[in-house]
């Protein structure tokens, strides 16, 4: 049983929420040259203190550190051209804790961005800090559901909806219930257990049916009243798209990322943020406890959550923004929720799931295995 937690807790950190490169744990950081392509904001009274002449970020690859480059250490190089930027790369987030954790007698790393899950576990293993909330008053223009009590904030706000091919689709579904109806028989995707987002889908309906991340019964209930409609479960984003570019599905349980990339590119998709909750996925920045350049970490928080930097996040990687201040262009509206859709997000308790997601995996292939 430990085996089977710790390999679906590996896996779920694969989750397409952005683009990795990998990197051994024992190659140093890149520097990064930033270039600012606009001018940065005023520096507030806290971030007024000297900075460290340096900072190191345990960072995503791909398409995330792209945008971070131009929208966030950008800015920051020019408000504080004194102090490099590292850029670490271990890969997933599984990858960036388990350095931190490797590195926790000698913390070289400052800030680390990881998924919720990841961040769960960093916390419950005493290696990140507490977040001194007067060092970072940008915090006063992150929405609530992006804060997490005592740590830092999300820098990103994925969700879990329905995506659908209005081509094959005549009535498209408006919440999760209605994927159990007879009209929708062999239409249906779902991901595969191993994906965060079936995890999510799982609690979600074991909520809209009575129960809730500490009862999954009633979820699984309804997954097995939807059987009949579900055509296959999937891997990741790439199987997906090819199962909607063949036509092999109509629905699937789907990211709103992903999903509005895929229609960014030609596909015939829409998406559906369903009326009876949409999982949020959220991914957070937190300071490495004990950390050797504190004040640029707490700086680069800042930055992270920063209008310019939320931007990056809607305009090029297709996720939500945590800054209220940030307006999302209205054709992507339909994908990334704003304003009172916001209401819809749903959040479960990563603590619970990371206890029991290994016994939800064993029950879950029993009905698709």
């Amino acid at each position: 049983m430990k085996k089977m937690l710790n390999i679906l807790l590996v896996l779920m950190l694969t989750v397409s929420m952005v683009a990795c490169t990998s990197n051994t744990s024992n190659t140093p950081p890149a520097t990064l040259t930033a270039t600012a392509k606009s001018a940065a904001p005023a520096q507030t009274e806290a971030s007024k203190s000297k900075l460290e002449d340096k900072i190191v970020i345990g960072d995503w690859g791909g398409v995330w550190n792209e945008m971070a480059k131009t929208e966030v250490y950008a800015p920051f190089h020019e408000l504080y051209p004194d102090t490099e930027i590292l850029s670490d790369f271990p890969g997933s987030s599984g990858a960036i804790l388990a350095k931190i954790e490797a590195q926790k007698g000698a913390p070289q790393m400052d800030v680390g961005l990881m998924t919720e899950l990841m961040t769960v576990k960093a916390i419950r293993a005493n290696l990140l800090e507490e977040l001194d909330e007067s060092k970072v008053p940008e915090l006063a223009d992150v929405v609530d559901i992006a804060r997490m009590e005592n740590y830092g904030p999300a820098v990103l706000l994925g969700e879990v909806g329905i995506a659908y091919n209005p081509k094959l689709v005549k009535t498209p579904p408006t919440c999760w219930a209605d994927l159990a109806k007879p009209e929708y028989k062999g239409m249906v995707a779902l991901p595969d257990i191993a994906n965060t987002s079936a995890i999510l889908f799982l609690c979600q309906v074991a909520k809209n049916n009575g129960g809730s991340e500490n009862n999954v019964e009633p979820g699984f209930e309804f997954v097995k009243s939807m059987v009949d409609n579900v055509v296959t479960t999937y891997g990741g984003d790439a199987d997906i798209q090819q199962l909607f570019e063949r036509e092999e599905v109509a629905i699937a349980v789907w990211w709103n990322g992903p999903a509005l990339s895929a229609k960014q590119n030609g596909m015939s998709i829409e998406y559906v943020r369903p009326s009876d909750g949409a999982p949020a996925v959220r991914s957070f920045i937190n300071v490495v406890k004990n950390c050797p350049h504190p004040n640029a970490a707490y700086r680069m928080v800042a930055q992270y959550v920063s209008e310019q930097g939320q931007t990056g996040v809607v305009d090029k990687v297709n996720y939500g923004p945590t800054n209220k201040n940030v307006v999302v262009p209205s054709e992507k509206t339909a994908f990334i929720a704003t304003g009172k859709d916001l209401e819809k997000l749903t959040s479960f308790d990563w603590g619970v799931i990371a206890d029991n997601s290994g016994n939800w995996a064993e029950i879950w292939n029993k009905i698709f295995g």
